[in-house]
């Protein structure tokens, strides 16, 4: 189950993200700098130039709230410094089909999104109801350790002309406009973070992680989880947090030493760093998240995912590896920088032989 949900967050990425691409990554600036130079000899002057050179990540140098994040992943959420740039949320249907999938921006005051549903018993053509939308939204306001409010106006919908399509299954479909129920009334919501304790959520939440993972048995989220109060809707989001981890040993990582590549340009390697015994990341995620002897982590009870924590004067970073169906999937968590998020959120890698 956690696999399907997994791969519905990253249509949802796929669909929402793209609609956010607008943020342009910023480029690393070259300087070529120039000093004049008199020697005491002669009292003439010379010009030294420096030849112009990329700015390049060095090894990073963790610092006490990074240690403490490695001593206690929790507390990375409950410190004040922490904050969501984007908030990618989704709903599913019964069958696992989404239905909504919305980005909030609170930096921005916005969201946008998409609705679809197929009308459950129409078939030869499916019925389905769909349309976008846009709206306004507040900034972000810490409730407590693990949790963050914010408002959001009623969606604004874009109409349409109905018309006739086929899915990706080939089936005919009948497309005609229809309004986002579970947005109703968007104007207290709540986002969970992975630290909630159980015994903190709602008890809609509680049924939604119930129907997913019946033999969960931790004692908090471990997930983000956003909650419609109003309407008593729940979305989940993308990003699955921090949950417990390990360091890994070399049976863990077996099969996951080696170089990886992606199409869309991720370049990196995952080996032992023989002087610490710390198995780390060195390389680039998609020629903007770079990595240098970043220490990984691995799910305590997954071992398919592997955490890897990134800080240096650029970016601090999280960045998750699962692997789906054997294909391993890159993705950044949570990024400091946030002209990152339109473009390093996920890639499919393929690992080097």
């Amino acid at each position: 189950m956690k696999h399907k949900k997994l791969t519905a967050a990253l249509l949802a990425l796929s669909i929402m993200l793209s609609a956010c691409s607008g943020k342009t990554t910023e480029e690393t600036k070259k300087n070529e700098t120039s000093e004049n130079v008199t020697t005491e000899e002669t009292g003439s002057e010379t010009e030294e130039t420096e030849e112009p050179t990329e700015t390049t990540l060095a090894n990073p140098s963790f610092s006490v709230k990074t240690q403490k994040f490695f001593d206690d992943p929790y507390s990375f959420y409950s410190s004040d410094d922490y904050v969501m740039e984007v908030i990618v949320a989704f709903s599913l249907s019964a069958d696992e089909i989404g239905e909504i999938y919305f980005a909030v921006t609170p930096g921005m005051n916005q969201y946008m999104g998409t609705y679809e549903e197929e009308i459950e018993g129409t078939s030869d053509p499916i019925e389905v109801r769909k349309c976008d939308f846009t709206g306004s939204s507040s900034g972000l306001t810490r409730l407590n350790d693990y949790s963050f409010q914010f408002s959001m106006d009623k969606p604004v919908c874009e109409n349409f002309d109905e018309y006739d399509d086929e899915d990706w299954r080939g089936n005919a479909r009948h497309v005609s406009f229809g309004e986002p129920k579970k947005l109703a009334n968007p104007e207290q919501m709540i986002l969970y973070l992975p630290n909630t304790p159980l015994s903190e959520l709602p008890d809609e939440v509680k049924g939604v992680l119930r129907i997913i993972d019946p033999d969960f048995a931790g004692d908090h989220l471990q997930n983000f989880m956003l909650y419609s109060v109003n309407d008593a809707e729940v979305f989940f989001v993308s990003g699955t947090g921090i949950p417990e981890t390990i360091k890994p040993t070399a049976n863990d990582m077996d099969n996951w030493v080696g170089e990886y590549t992606s199409q869309k340009g991720a370049d990196l390697s995952i080996e032992l760093d023989s002087t610490t015994g710390i198995y780390v990341m060195n390389g680039t995620i998609e020629g903007t998240v770079n990595f240098a002897d970043a220490p990984i982590l691995m799910n305590a009870h997954d071992q398919g995912e592997l955490f890897i924590y990134c800080e240096n004067s650029f970016v601090t970073a999280i960045v998750e590896i699962d692997m789906i169906e054997d294909n391993p999937l890159v993705y950044v968590i949570y990024t400091s920088d946030e002209s990152y998020i339109s473009t390093t959120i996920h890639t499919y890698l393929i690992k080097e032989n």
